[in-house]
């Protein structure tokens, strides 16, 4: 739980009781803060907060968390604006009952139906009001450590018989109070781990997020804290092997089928990509959804390039973006990503690497008839396309639908041969003849 929403749920001890989504937020360090102080207090930027609430995963809570990170660690996701139970850790039975003295009288009351009516909770287990004197003083309260946290207003009794440390009568949860406790700030500066101060973190330009002392652990459920996230662009299929999860279409894909349903426009071609990363990626530091301005969509050889219009997460790994209107034949275009991991650290960028796979992006382009992806348009396309058929040629990645399917109506037919002279012809549907035309530049 704590790998996967620790960025955002890190200075919960420092938030303010005010539900989330009513005050902005403080990001310093990798991880954000609900501020109510003046802005120009804040140690790092000031920024919208994202809808969130409390996480809880089995009797565990954390707080504030997006439904985003909620999900993708496992947890179930309270609601926008819930906070974690003050009772037994965070998460507990919603219908639990305990006595709760409100004017000297005593009635059977869940946590928060008794903080409500600003009563007094009488946290011990397994008794009834008949064992209670609500007449009297109020019953002695405090801080309660566990593993799980630190809980307010517990009677000592309830706090050890499960396991809890009594921090003291009247004392308060702090994270001073509760060594082990998520008590330590975990930094990551140039791809080293180790323990820090959140202000010392931001100023290295590092990432980092709380844990439970009494040391830092770098690797927590399968994800490293240092790790950037990438996009996977798979292997090559070999023999027999099924093509890997990769980010279809592939880095470096051609399409070579048409361009066009009519002939006067270009309508075709690739609106969809599939990009698969190496872990669940985020819109920012909080754990906050994708959003399309995460895609950055550019194009060689000017004019305007599509843009990413809709983002949908279709796995923990995957991402499906919507272009808003098919790729420009004989140009490259790239999408970029500006991703976070869980951990708030952002993906990796190298810039353009020309023929060489890159880790926040994806070039595609788009050429009609240019079935073996050399950038020309030449009479062994056609040979390539008849092999294909044949089943004597396999494309060195990806499906053969991406290759061969002319026409985009999911099926590979004999009228996608027709389809594919048309375009060396420049009769039919396509908008011009293809044979002999190339890529105007190469790969970026």
């Amino acid at each position: 739980m704590k790998s996967v929403v620790g960025i955002i749920a890190a200075l919960s001890l420092l938030a303010t009781s005010a539900p989330a989504g009513e005050l902005p937020l403080c990001c310093f360090a990798g991880a954000c803060v609900f501020w109510n102080a003046p802005p120009e207090d804040c140690p790092g930027e000031i920024v919208d907060p994202v809808p969130a609430g409390a996480c809880c995963s089995g009797t565990s809570c954390a707080f504030p968390v997006s439904q985003d990170a909620c999900d993708l660690a496992g947890g179930t996701y309270l609601g926008d604006n819930s906070q974690c139970s003050p009772i037994g850790g965070g998460c507990v039975d919603e219908d639990l009952e305990f006595p709760c003295c409100l004017e000297g009288s005593c009635s059977m009351q869940t946590a928060d139906a008794c903080l409500e009516m600003n009563g007094q909770i009488i946290a011990i287990p397994n008794i009834e009001c008949s064992d209670v004197d609500c007449s009297g003083e109020p019953p002695v309260v405090g801080g309660c450590c566990s593993p799980l946290g630190c809980s307010d207003g517990l009677d000592e009794e309830f706090c050890t018989s499960t396991g809890g440390t009594y921090l003291g009568d009247g004392s308060f949860c702090s994270v001073e109070l509760c060594p082990g406790t998520e008590d330590i700030f975990c930094c990551c500066i140039d791809g080293v781990c180790g323990e820090s101060d959140p202000i010392a973190c931001r100023n290295e330009d590092g990432v980092g997020t709380y844990q439970a002392g009494p040391v830092c652990s770098c690797n927590v459920g399968g994800a490293a804290l240092c790790d950037e996230p990438f996009m996977i662009h798979g292997e090559p299929v070999t023999g027999d092997n099924e093509p890997p999860e990769e980010t279809e279409p592939h880095t470096g894909y051609i399409d070579p089928r048409s361009e066009s349903t009519t002939g006067d426009n270009v309508d075709l071609g690739v609106t969809v990509t599939e990009v698969v990363f190496s872990q669940p990626v985020f819109g920012d530091t909080l754990g906050g959804p994708l959003r399309t301005t995460n895609f950055i969509v550019t194009q060689t050889g000017g004019g305007e390039a599509p843009e990413v219009i809709e983002v949908e997460r279709t796995s923990p790994k995957t991402v499906r973006l919507t272009l808003s209107k098919p790729l420009v034949p004989g140009e490259w275009t790239t999408i970029q990503s500006e991703v976070f991991s869980g951990f708030g650290t952002q993906i990796l960028n190298q810039g353009n690497l020309g023929s060489e796979n890159e880790p926040d992006r994806v070039d595609i382009a788009s050429l009609p008839g240019d079935i073996d992806q050399n950038g020309i348009v030449q009479p062994l396309d056609l040979l390539r396309f008849r092999q294909g058929l044949n089943g004597t040629w396999t494309p060195e990645f990806g499906s053969l639908e991406l290759y061969l399917d002319i026409d985009s109506n999911g099926e590979i037919q004999a009228v996608d041969l027709l389809r594919f002279r048309q375009l060396f012809q420049g009769s039919g549907n396509a908008t011009q003849a293809w044979l002999g035309e190339s890529l105007a530049e190469p790969r970026p």
